[in-house]
């Protein structure tokens, strides 16, 4: 019981200060770019959050239940299957990304998404190792790593305000490090934890999973997509000084 209470004190504290990590660099982003420039950024992350959720094939609420008693031979099948799967709907997700900014958005906003959707790359697919610390009651490590990488970007942000930057695809950068770096973290958590890699390929676990998994995703697609559409429809349907109001 103590180190379930502990589990969701961890939880808080990483929702907690990732919500004021985000809440100052939101602010300063928007100081910096002014109100048309923030509006097209913030439309960018909205149109990445709907496409990401293209990745969300396998859940959580799959691979934890499978991943709580399961041997360490058991958990590499699982595991493993679940980054590929993972994985190959990101890619997908960031082809349909592009493809869509590509007819639908100016060449500057192109850039722009083509940067920060490498987020789609790397954030769906290595929280596989969320999936197990969370099978484990131990998610002490990856809020540490969470809010540490929040800090940086925090500070990457506010340097970028401080020295008037003004373009938006600096910006990115920032957004792009703190989604790549807590992915290299997780790996290396993983491996620091379990002495070994998850890395493991098997058709008929692979197809199980998407199985498995294909209802949540259909839910989960849906509830995004409605979710954030408000802001997606603005971005074509008004100008950008409504889309930055509000989107502020």
């Amino acid at each position: 019981m103590k180190k379930i209470v502990s589990n969701i004190g961890w939880l808080l504290l990483e929702h907690g200060s990732r919500l004021i990590f985000a809440l100052l660099s939101t602010s300063l982003l928007a100081r910096g770019l002014g109100v048309e420039q923030y509006g097209l950024f913030q439309y960018a992350l909205n149109l990445i959050l709907v496409f990401m959720s293209i990745s969300f094939i396998c859940g959580a609420e799959v691979i934890v239940p499978m991943l709580v008693n399961a041997s360490a031979k058991r958990r590499r099948l699982i595991l493993g299957n679940a980054f590929y799967l993972r994985l190959f709907f990101s890619i997908l997700a960031y082809v349909f990304l592009v493809s869509f900014v590509y007819i639908s958005d100016t060449r500057e906003q192109f850039y722009l998404i083509l940067i920060l959707g490498l987020i789609l790359l790397v954030s769906e697919a290595f929280s596989v190792v969320t999936a197990w610390l969370q099978s484990q009651t131990n998610i002490k490590p990856k809020t540490i790593l969470v809010i540490s990488t929040s800090l940086i970007k925090c500070l990457i942000v506010a340097l970028l305000f401080f020295f008037n930057v003004v373009d938006p695809i600096y910006y990115a950068f920032a957004w792009v490090f703190e989604a790549g770096f807590i992915a290299f973290g997780l790996i290396c958590i993983y491996k620091n934890i379990s002495k070994s890699n998850f890395f493991y390929f098997s058709k008929p676990m692979f197809f199980y999973l998407l199985k498995k998994g294909f209802p949540f995703f259909i839910a989960l697609l849906l509830m995004y997509s409605f979710l954030r559409l408000d802001v997606i429809m603005l971005r074509h349907f008004s100008d950008l000084v409504t889309l930055g109001l509000y989107t502020s």
